[in-house]
């Protein structure tokens, strides 16, 4: 009868309009399949009464998505072992038996049911919920701590979510002098979007790229278009499909890496990329007609073939490795050493068969990227500046020319 007695004194001083003082707090825990977890807590705000506190209600409300659960409270009587708001009297009418209160019966939780006059459109599935929260106790030992966990509740998309007193359902109620309840501003709740993130993979190398669909979890094939430059030596990534964004996981990756120009792994020419790179990966050998003795990409009159370039061949050729001069390497147009030296009589033959020619009756070397391997020393040209690639042709995206490591 003593406990009926207080139940019935707990649930008249929740209607009552008087207020205590009570800080109430909302703090996102985790995100579990698709939905925010959100922890409700209460605190003594530093005025008088709090821990005398004896029941408590607020509007709960978000502006996106809607409520989808509420959990962790409290059941029934506050006592040492277990202390809290338990007493729930919007849903006594419903649930609770007045002749055998188990307070464990489903559909006993703090939310006001939205048959109240005041509480339509409110509850779980919807972006508003009204919670009530009481205390039962005999003696102070067993009233609820100063702070502790109201509930837990689950929104069900990225928000807004605030707090509102509700004076009409009593805002907060103590034994003696009240004050205001304290209430949060905005609280943002964040829900990632399902799926992986894809990076950005242009400027990266290939295999920072490769490295980094691994990483965020896109395991799919990985077909690498090569366009221009199909060689193993990817070295720069100039496009990607998809672009940077949210998409399923294990989503096939594609991206366009770049080479170098001069092909790495070739068994029969791999001397030639050594060389390239033992010269300090000289632009000029990947220009469309070096092959054929242009050292310098110019044009000169009416000849691609001229004497800037035989200045550039005089000052290198029949000299030691250690006496060429700064660009001198761009007179080695078969890239062979012959005996001790790079510029030699062999690179002369070549020169005088298209010394002072008309640009027409230079051809170009060619490529090897998807076409007939007419010449398999490079995968594409690194076109002199103010130049236009070769028709049919494969040349360097921006960028590429000259070559840094």
């Amino acid at each position: 009868m003593k406990q009926r007695i207080l139940l019935i004194v707990a649930m008249l001083l929740i209607a009552s309009p008087a207020m205590a003082a009570i800080t109430i707090t909302a703090t996102q825990e985790a995100v579990v399949d698709g939905n925010a977890v959100v922890r409700v807590d209460y605190s003594d705000d530093g005025t008088a009464g709090s821990t005398k506190v004896r029941g408590i209600s607020f509007d709960l409300m978000v502006n996106v998505g809607t409520f989808a659960d509420i959990n962790s409270f409290k059941r029934g009587d506050s006592n040492t072992a277990e202390k809290g708001y338990g007493i729930f009297p919007g849903k006594f009418r419903d649930v609770i038996n007045p002749g055998d209160a188990c307070f464990a019966v489903s559909g006993y939780n703090p939310i006001c049911p939205n048959s109240f006059s005041d509480a339509t459109e409110t509850g779980l599935g919807k972006n508003k919920i009204i919670v009530e929260m009481g205390s039962l106790y005999v003696g102070d030992a067993n009233k609820p701590d100063a702070s502790g966990t109201l509930f837990r509740t689950k929104v069900t998309e990225s928000c807004t979510m605030t707090f509102a007193a509700n004076t009409v359902r009593g805002n907060v109620q103590e034994n003696g002098s009240a004050a205001a309840i304290t209430t949060p501003g905005a609280t943002v709740i964040y829900i990632p979007p399902e799926g992986c993130t894809l990076p950005n993979l242009v400027g990266m190398t290939r295999e920072a790229a490769r490295a980094a669909i691994i990483a965020a979890n896109f395991t799919g094939t990985i077909v690498e278009y090569n366009d221009p430059g199909n060689g193993d030596p990817m070295r720069q990534v100039i496009a990607q499909n998809p672009a940077p964004g949210l998409y399923p996981c294990d989503t096939q990756v594609d991206f366009n890496a770049v080479s170098w120009p001069v092909r790495e792994n070739s068994p029969l020419f791999s001397p030639i990329w050594l060389n390239w790179l033992h010269h300090g990966r000289p632009r000029c050998w990947a220009f469309p007609k070096h092959c054929h003795g242009d050292a310098d990409g110019v044009i000169t009159g009416q000849s691609r073939v001229s004497g800037a370039d035989l200045a550039i061949f005089r000052g290198a050729f029949n000299k030691a490795q250690s006496a060429i001069p700064a660009g001198g390497y761009c007179a080695d147009f078969d890239h062979v050493l012959t005996g001790q030296s790079w510029v030699s009589g062999a690179d002369l033959t070549i020169f005088k068969a298209y010394f002072n020619k008309a640009e027409t009756q230079v051809p170009i070397c060619g490529n090897t990227h998807r076409s007939s391997p007419s010449d398999p020393n490079f995968w594409y040209w690194c076109i002199p500046a103010g130049e236009t690639c070769p028709s049919g042709q494969y040349c360097a995206p921006v960028g590429i020319c000259p070559n840094d490591p």
